[in-house]
């Protein structure tokens, strides 16, 4: 976690729209990494996924469900 209290899984989510991170989003959730976690400003994984477009980390996100 950073000192804004980010998690790999935020930073993750947040790059994955600029076609980044792509195998590490799947890989943080299979080890239960929680995009619900909100950082310090109160944004999760999820909506940083939402706020760049990252089609590829909304997949991920959905995916167990």
């Amino acid at each position: 976690m950073d000192v804004d209290g980010r998690t790999a899984l935020h930073m993750a989510a947040e790059n994955a729209g600029h076609g980044q991170n792509q195998k590490i989003l799947p890989l943080l959730l299979d080890y239960n990494c929680d995009p619900w976690v909100p950082d310090c400003a109160g944004r999760n994984a999820v909506d940083l996924g939402l706020k760049t477009g990252a089609l590829q980390a909304l997949a991920a996100f959905v995916a167990p469900w």
